[in-house]
């Protein structure tokens, strides 16, 4: 069963699910991990106390959550806009 982005959030970080504030040097690492893995989520824009906060990739996406996916060697990513 495919859990939802808010199901994800609840739970918190574990070995395959990572939450990042911003996009920064540490999301760079954590895509290599999963990459190099048996891949993971990435949720940026959430806080580590499980806070949607949303980010701004210079205009390209108003307060949404960037979802990065690795399944083995590959990653696939998923711009989602986190309703209510």
């Amino acid at each position: 069963m495919k859990k939802s982005i808010k199901q994800l959030i609840s739970e918190g970080e574990s070995q395959f699910l990572e939450l990042k504030r911003e996009f920064n040097e540490g999301v760079l690492k954590t895509i290599s991990a999963f990459a190099n893995t048996g891949g993971g989520t990435l949720l940026i824009g959430v806080s580590d106390k499980k806070e949607v906060i949303g980010i701004d990739l210079k205009g390209l996406v108003d307060r949404n959550i960037f979802i990065v996916k690795g399944k083995g060697r590959g990653l696939h990513y998923v711009i989602n806009e986190f309703g209510n």
